[in-house]
């Protein structure tokens, strides 16, 4: 047998079968039953993130930063391709133009090729920048919280040894 029968084997493999039966198919309409043990695991999974959240608060917090400016790409790519598409003078006119203003405008590059024309999308514009610069601050706050941690003394160390701990401070006059 093939490793992937036993990804079929799982517990919860028949729910999730069951789950994506279609709607318009009268005589299995009690099937949607299975849908609400699919959301029961969903909402048990979240209650596992949230508990890793709270045990690591620094990667926690980093992970939540970078995952809000990815939906606020995602967004905004969305929101400057509606707000655009009306507009002859566009030149944002596709998806793949869209991405690649958001990426640009997002690490604060903006590259000029490609920018919003109407009031939507200068709106949209601005909030990828906030992000963006959200974005940066986590980041540079990740980096000073870890230095700041490498540079404490060892608390373990008797305190004779601690200025020869790495990252003491050393006063040279």
């Amino acid at each position: 047998m093939g490793g992937w029968v036993f990804l079929y084997l799982r517990p919860f493999a028949l729910v999730d079968l069951l789950s994506s039966v279609p709607d318009n198919l009268g005589a299995l309409r009690f099937i949607r039953v299975a849908r609400l043990a699919r959301l029961f695991r969903a909402v048990k999974s979240m209650a596992l993130i949230r508990d890793e959240l709270r045990d690591n608060r620094r990667e926690g917090l980093f992970v939540i930063a970078v995952l809000l400016v990815l939906l606020s790409v995602v967004l905004s790519c969305v929101g400057v391709l509606y707000f655009e598409s009306a507009n002859p003078d566009a030149t944002i006119i596709n998806a793949s133009y869209a991405v690649w203003w958001a990426l640009a405008t997002v690490t604060t590059v903006g590259c000029g090729d490609f920018l919003p024309t109407t009031a939507g999308g200068h709106f949209s514009a601005v909030l990828l920048m906030f992000a963006g610069l959200g974005l940066f601050k986590a980041v540079s706050g990740l980096v000073s919280d870890l230095l700041r941690v490498v540079a404490e003394p060892h608390p373990a160390l008797p305190s004779g040894d601690r200025e020869r701990s790495v990252g003491a401070v050393h006063d040279p006059w």
